[in-house]
């Protein structure tokens, strides 16, 4: 019998030659106790959930109501016409999402991020959303679409705003 491993237990079998694994060996540690509490008995586990927390429930407010703006200034037929249709999808989808950011930043925990970062991220949507509004909504701005539009926009721009106070 030839030795490969010199250090090997003479008690304990060889490693199987065919590249299978012979499982745990016989003494394995077992895994460790749960934890315990001041009681000395095991903690009931408790439900994870996403705590959101309002600190400001106007920019929460104006919030919803961008996004509900833009969205339905979008979707809503004016005149024989959907502003979706006049500026195609990258812009539409780009002024929802600009929307919905500052709708999730204005959440407390929604989105774990600093109070500075959110207020910075804000102002950037607010920002595309003002760039989305000069380019496609301006210039037709006796529809009645772009009422809804509008006040999405300025809802936007006015949580943004009042998201800034978390940075001072």
């Amino acid at each position: 019998m030839t030795d490969d491993n010199p250090n090997q237990d003479p008690a304990t079998p060889p490693p199987p030659s065919d590249g299978t694994w012979g499982g745990p060996p016989s003494g394995a540690t077992p895994p460790p106790p749960p934890p315990t509490d001041q009681t000395g008995q095991t903690p009931a586990p408790t439900a994870s959930a996403v705590s959101i927390s309002v600190d400001n429930p106007i920019g929460l407010a104006l919030g919803i109501v961008a996004v509900a703006g833009v969205v339905l200034g979008l979707l809503i037929e004016s005149d024989g016409v959907k502003l979706w249709d006049t500026m195609g999808w990258t812009w539409a989808v780009l002024a929802i999402a600009a929307a919905i950011a500052i709708l999730a930043l204005s959440l407390g925990g929604l989105v774990p991020v600093s109070k500075a970062v959110a207020a910075h991220v804000m102002a950037i949507a607010a920002g595309v959303l003002v760039l989305w509004w000069v380019l496609f909504v301006l210039p037709i701005v006796s529809s009645n679409s772009s009422f809804l539009a509008t006040v999405g926009t300025l809802a936007g721009v006015g949580a943004a705003y009042l998201g800034r106070d978390a940075t001072s």
